[in-house]
């Protein structure tokens, strides 16, 4: 499915902001060093906004943000060829012991499923079931819908302007 050039944007928006979480500089690489962390440690903030102060759920964001939807929506882009946990990680920028996580979590709600990669006896593939399958089209139109709404004040050449800029940020 092709993307809109709202999506395109909300993606390169997103990246741009990662990257500025993350500390990086535009176009930079690599991590920061990482602040000490911990209540009364130069560098803590506390939770972000609208979080527990310790533990307890998350409050599910808009549009899926969690590393699970984004998750099930590059999966879902493998389509019939599934994806390697390695590939997958690396796609998202989820960790490894993180991604197993994940993982472990969605293929026990039966959102996913590791299955033998037939070329590489040592690696499991991921795959979509008919019910991630579903999910990750909801989430695809939370996200475009969103785009929407997040673009609605910009014409098509606004749009298409601030792509441009966000993509000389990030230096894709």
């Amino acid at each position: 499915m092709e993307k809109t050039r709202e999506q395109i944007l909300m993606e390169k928006l997103r990246k741009v902001g990662h990257r500025a979480r993350m500390g990086m500089a535009p176009g930079g690489h690599g991590h920061p060093p990482m602040p000490p962390h911990g209540p009364g440690k130069p560098g803590h903030m506390g939770p972000p906004h609208g979080m527990p102060p310790h533990g307890g759920p998350r409050p599910m964001p808009p549009h899926g943000g969690f590393p699970r939807e984004r998750l099930l929506l590059r999966v879902l882009e493998a389509g019939d060829a599934g994806l390697r946990q390695k590939d997958l990680g690396e796609a998202i920028g989820i960790n490894p012991s993180s991604l197993s996580e994940q993982i472990d979590r969605l293929e026990a709600d039966r959102y996913l499923e590791r299955r033998a990669n037939p070329d590489d006896k040592r690696s499991t593939l991921i795959f979509l079931t008919e019910k991630g399958k579903a999910r990750a089209y909801e989430v695809q139109d939370e996200r475009r819908q969103a785009a929407r709404e997040f673009c609605a004040g910009l014409t098509e050449e606004e749009q298409e302007t601030l792509i441009r800029l966000l993509e000389k940020l990030i230096k894709e």
